[in-house]
């Protein structure tokens, strides 16, 4: 069982949320002990039981989703010039709710973040940090909301209008679905430093949002 636990935030912040979001739910999770549990059983299935009070619970199981490559880096750039690591690299992961018809589950998990899908038989859950969307500095909070009580405006941020956007590039490339192609791609993701200011400055932040 992963400890989940309700919690509020100030009313600046919920203004902001309530800006975008019909209906929303705010949580602290013992990110630390999940990511921990996880990095133990890379090499096998996962079981993880999410209660979320008043809102769900989830009997789930997880399995390594490869989405990096094996010869992945992150690079830094700074005044003082370039540094390369290997980052971030068994942080996602797939699944599925057990003894449930048509679901399924992506996130990405480190010891501060957990962020991504969950999607039950007639919901769709987006779980994401705080601070991802409003900035906060909160960073052990976080926003577990369904897809249909998003506010769609100019302001809005968040996981749906992320994946909303790249949908809509995926369905503009009628011509290769057509024709029934299919491609195995490696990408390079480069984010400048306003985007890492809109995350809160924080790099690995920066890159487990690229992930």
């Amino acid at each position: 069982s992963v400890e989940i636990k309700e919690t509020s935030v100030d009313s600046e912040s919920e203004k902001k949320l309530s800006t975008s979001f019909n209906q929303y739910s705010l949580f602290e999770i013992d990110t630390e002990s999940l990511n921990k549990y996880v990095q133990q059983h890379l090499d096998n299935e996962i079981l993880l039981n999410f209660e979320f009070p008043n809102v769900d619970d989830f009997d789930i199981v997880l399995r390594k989703n490869n989405v990096i490559s094996d010869d992945y880096k992150l690079i830094i750039g700074s005044d003082s010039g370039r540094s390369i690591s290997d980052g971030n690299r068994n942080v996602t992961f797939e699944g599925n709710i057990l003894n449930q018809p048509n679901n399924g589950v992506r996130l990405t998990i480190t010891k501060d973040i957990i962020h991504g899908m969950i999607i039950t038989n007639d919901k769709e859950y987006f779980i994401e940090p705080l601070h991802f969307i409003i900035g906060n500095k909160k960073k052990n909070t976080f926003v577990l909301y369904e897809a249909k009580n998003l506010n769609l405006n100019d302001d809005t941020k968040c996981g749906v209008t992320d994946a909303y956007k790249i949908r809509k590039n995926l369905e503009n490339n009628y011509r290769n679905q057509a024709l029934g192609d299919c491609y195995r791609v490696e990408v390079a993701i480069a984010s400048d430093e306003s985007a890492l200011t809109a995350l809160g400055g924080d790099v690995t932040d920066m890159e487990v949002f690229n992930i």
